[in-house]
């Protein structure tokens, strides 16, 4: 591979070290379900300052979890393939069913840890003041205590800060872990939140009956958002903005097409000559001179999802 070759390789690539993420510290946020859940905010950050936002009354953190089992967020798809006589391949896969499992391990005897891993009703529940003794009752029943559910993680530094979350409208504890009593070890509470659709959701956007949402917050997201590509393209950037080349011989300039993220897009640009009989540029920005003469170079390009190019010119003096 010539040396040319490595760097278009790489710049294909487009390796960024800063979108790989850590949860440097996570937490659960739990509230008691109901239907349209209108008590999740609409934003983790205040829009206007970039400060994290504290959570409206009635979620209740699920404190400390256990290091060792953390947070884990699995989905579940099934499908069916649809095979014809005679083809190896299947032709087509029909999703039968979608889920999503959260799987934690509470050690703080908190409340709402007590009522998620037991599905008991302890609003009533309070203890002693002389004893300190509380007891909860746990009842057979054959429907489940719904949850929503805010997992949150803290990445950067103090003053750019990043917050992936994960916010699940409803969810309910089918799977409780064993509770064991062994030196050495807390006694904790694992648990397997199974996700449903909530129909009557409606997030921030607008968007009815999110099974869940996601995404990231904070001001250290800003860049992120630029190297991720989730930052909308307002402008292109044509550099040089001038040039002035020899007629003879003919001299030549490559252009370079940046958007409004800093991402280079000449590849993906198109590229047109005002005067032509001046200079000339090909497909992929390069400049040609041709005669004495000025020309305007006009670089284009469409972002994802729009409808009307962008545009950026670069000025051509011939002399």
């Amino acid at each position: 591979m010539t040396a040319t070759g490595v760097q278009l390789f790489q710049q294909m690539k487009d390796k960024q070290d800063p979108l790989v993420l850590a949860p440097l510290n996570s937490l659960v946020y739990a509230h008691k379900w109901s239907i349209g859940a209108t008590y999740i905010p609409e934003t983790i950050c205040d829009p206007t300052t970039g400060a994290l936002l504290p959570l409206p009354q009635g979620w209740q953190t699920l404190g400390e979890l256990q290091k060792k089992a953390g947070v884990d967020m699995t989905p579940d798809v099934k499908t069916s393939d649809v095979e014809g006589l005679g083809s190896l391949a299947p032709r087509r896969t029909i999703k039968t069913s979608e889920g999503l499992a959260i799987d934690y391990t509470a050690q703080e005897w908190r409340k709402v840890n007590q009522e998620l891993y037991s599905g008991a009703d302890l609003s009533d529940t309070w203890a002693n003041s002389v004893s300190g003794e509380w007891r909860g009752h746990k009842m057979i029943s054959s429907t489940s205590d719904y949850w929503s559910l805010i997992v949150m993680a803290f990445d950067g530094i103090v003053g750019s800060e990043i917050y992936p979350y994960w916010i699940i409208p409803k969810a309910a504890n089918t799977k409780p872990g064993k509770v064991t009593l062994a030196d050495g070890s807390e006694i904790a509470f694992p648990q397997t939140l199974t996700c449903y659709q909530d129909s009557a959701f409606v997030s921030s956007d607008g968007v009815v009956g999110s099974f869940y949402d996601f995404g990231v917050s904070g001001v250290g997201n800003i860049p992120l958002a630029k190297l991720g590509g989730f930052m909308q393209v307002t402008g292109i950037t044509v550099s040089p903005s001038t040039a002035t080349l020899a007629h003879s011989p003919a001299g030549t300039q490559q252009l370079k097409v940046t958007d409004s993220n800093g991402k280079d897009i000449t590849a993906w640009s198109t590229f047109t000559s005002g005067t032509p009989a001046d200079a000339t540029v090909s497909s992929s920005g390069l400049v040609t001179a041709v005669a004495t003469g000025n020309s305007v170079i006009t670089a284009s390009y469409t972002p994802d999802g729009a409808d009307t190019p962008l545009t950026g010119t670069c000025n051509v003096t011939v002399s």
